[in-house]
């Protein structure tokens, strides 16, 4: 969200998925929010372009803007937020020793560490949270990746006296 700065994170498998992911949102946006999505910004990669997209976009109302091919530049705040969430994942798998296969968690615990930190990019001394949500974010319950925690085991059948949790990592 440019005006928050808010990150809304959807992991895809292919690209085949970004229509649904912006009908999603749109969808996010109307109901959380209540308001509607003017206009979107977009590269010009094959995910953004075909007919059921742009007639949808039409339906909506929505003003579509695509960069030129191939020049990152004018995508320049969402292709430094690409960093932004990439760098402290990576971060935070070295660190915690987790495997690499569990990147997406890395990238999808990032993204709400993003959302509750402080930014440049808003005039008022807010966390982008605190600016899409108008409330301040808890954070009391914040763990660092990759940090011991205890998961129940629930329903699973066990001796009397054996141990209810499971030793995991956050």
């Amino acid at each position: 969200d440019a005006a928050t700065r808010h990150v809304y994170l959807r992991l895809m498998k292919t690209k085949d998925e970004a229509s649904q992911a912006i009908k999603d949102y749109h969808a996010f946006i109307k109901v959380q929010c209540n308001k509607l999505i003017k206009a979107w910004q977009v590269d010009n990669g094959g995910e953004f372009i075909g007919d059921t997209l742009d007639a949808w976009w039409k339906e909506q109302g929505i003003k579509v803007e695509y960069t030129a091919s191939y020049s990152p530049s004018q995508n320049g705040v969402s292709e430094r937020l690409n960093r932004t969430i990439v760098e402290p994942s990576t971060a935070m798998l070295v660190d915690s020793g987790l495997p690499l296969r569990l990147w997406p968690h890395a990238v999808e615990h990032a993204v709400y560490l993003i959302n509750r930190s402080p930014t440049r990019g808003l005039k008022e001394d807010k966390t982008p949270y605190e600016a899409f949500w108008r409330k301040k974010p808890d954070v009391s319950t914040l763990q660092p990746f990759g940090s011991k925690c205890w998961v129940l085991d629930q329903g699973t059948q066990r001796e009397k006296l054996t141990p209810k949790s499971t030793e995991c990592k956050f």
